[in-house]
């Protein structure tokens, strides 16, 4: 690794350790993440079927897309957050099913 990428690596780290926190002990978080991805994927598969109300849903979260997803140095450490919310409400998900079910 080199010497200039360590700074932005540990930065994405960080950042995905306390999303992961943030999405295990608030689940609520990462749901409303969840949800606000499935609307992404609603309003894109409306098209222009949906008219203009598809196309209102989708202008916030296509800005917020086209953010997350620019090609440049510091593209690890905008979606490390999302990354860290979505694995612990996974993580939350896992566990309390085991827990239900007497597994762990």
């Amino acid at each position: 690794m080199r010497a200039e990428d360590h700074g932005p690596y540990m930065a994405a780290m960080a950042l995905t350790a306390v999303g992961m926190m943030v999405g295990y002990y608030v689940p609520l978080v990462g749901v409303i993440l969840t949800v606000c991805v499935l609307l992404v994927l609603l309003a894109a598969l409306l098209g222009d079927a949906g008219g203009a109300m598809a196309d209102l849903l989708a202008r916030p979260f296509a800005g917020l897309g086209r953010w997350l997803t620019q090609k440049d140095d510091r593209r690890l450490v905008r979606l490390s957050p999302v990354i860290g919310l979505v694995s612990g409400t996974v993580f939350r998900w896992i566990v309390d099913s085991l827990i239900a079910r007497g597994g762990a």
